[in-house]
């Protein structure tokens, strides 16, 4: 009798658990169909956004064969603002047989390009709304113009400057000494503050002076090293220094073996400023040159980078001459050198 309301029992349990799976299975069938009707819904949606969006820019396109100037304007600033998803339209459509379409098509996809480099800040393209077009199509002084204007208003940010001296000077190679000098002094109260003094006769770039500094394109300044002028690689040895742009210092030692001696005494004391030890078996080398100014430097180079220990003292003559130049800071940095080399004693250090 036990064992028969034993087996009841255990058959109503087992009954239960089976109507609980069975429940289960039907439900998860059920949210499976039901998420898959959902993805399909979706899929469509999508897919009719998609078709509508293509529509949309094709369209576009048509108009950009149209006589009236007004919509051509409006229809090329929507492709811009429309940016990546018109591009394979718009390389499509500058395959155009229509020169019109094909040239504005080229046009715009040249803007686009621009537009995704600079990602300019909206005040910008407030004040000018053809920026886009100047950046992307104009000459190298067309680029400056507009960026020497923006870098003297006040309520342009200093990202933006800098955006727009790297697209320059990606391309640079039509401006003027003057407008890369402009460039390279930008921060600078005037034409007499430290590494921006112009040395050149000729130069008219102190009567124009950007007040806000630009560090953000030291990646675009350090190209001014390979400059054919002089003047404008020794420039932008001193806004290299007055960066502290120690990312520069393997495109610095480069030029301790420039034509141009000016150019390698400005090498020497930028890699010093720059605190460049990593450059010092490479200044070392300069101990033995022929000519007096460059082994003084490159010895009090040496010294100020604690490595005093490999200037010789038959240099200490060449250092002394050093205590003789107009510059104030140049005697002073002569003179601390002689004090580490040969010892507070010295009497020379006294001149």
């Amino acid at each position: 009798m036990n064992i028969d309301n034993e087996m009841r029992h255990y058959m109503k349990k087992m009954l239960i658990i089976s109507l609980c799976w069975m429940i289960y299975i039907l439900s998860a069938c059920s949210a499976d169909k039901y998420l898959q009707k959902s993805d399909n819904s979706e899929s469509k949606n999508a897919q009719l956004e998609k078709s509508g969006e293509e529509i949309h820019i094709k369209g576009l396109i048509k108009k950009l064969s149209s006589n009236d100037c007004a919509e051509r304007e409006k229809t090329q600033q929507d492709l811009i603002e429309i940016n990546k998803q018109a591009k394979p339209f718009l390389m499509i459509a500058a395959q155009d047989s229509d020169i019109g379409v094909k040239s504005r098509a080229q046009n715009i996809l040249k803007l686009i390009d621009v537009n995704d480099r600079l990602m300019l800040s909206d005040n910008v393209r407030h004040e000018f709304p053809n920026i886009y077009q100047v950046m992307a199509s104009g000459t190298d002084s067309d680029k400056f113009a507009l960026t020497d204007k923006l870098a003297r208003n006040p309520n342009i940010e200093q990202k933006d400057i800098e955006k727009l001296v790297g697209e320059i000077l990606n391309n640079g190679n039509g401006l003027s000494w003057d407008q890369k000098v402009i460039i390279l002094r930008a921060g600078c109260d005037s034409i007499h503050e430290g590494s921006c003094v112009c040395c050149r006769p000729d130069s008219h770039c102190h009567e124009r002076v950007w007040k806000k500094p630009i560090p953000g394109a030291v990646p675009h300044i350090i190209k001014l090293l390979k400059d054919n002028d002089h003047y404008v690689r020794e420039q932008t040895l001193g806004t290299l220094v007055r960066y502290n742009a120690k990312n520069a210092v393997s495109e610095i030692v480069k030029l301790l073996d420039d034509k141009v001696l000016d150019v390698r005494l400005y090498t020497i004391n930028a890699l010093a400023k720059l605190n460049a030890k990593e450059t010092v078996s490479e200044i070392s080398k300069l101990l033995g040159d022929e000519n007096k100014q460059i082994r003084g430097w490159a010895a009090i180079s040496l010294i100020e980078l604690d490595k005093k220990e490999l200037v010789p003292q038959k240099l200490v003559d060449d250092i002394k001459d050093i205590l003789c130049t107009p510059s104030l800071n140049d005697r002073n940095r002569a003179r601390n050198a002689l004090k580490i080399l040969c010892g507070d004693n010295d009497k020379s250090n006294n001149k």
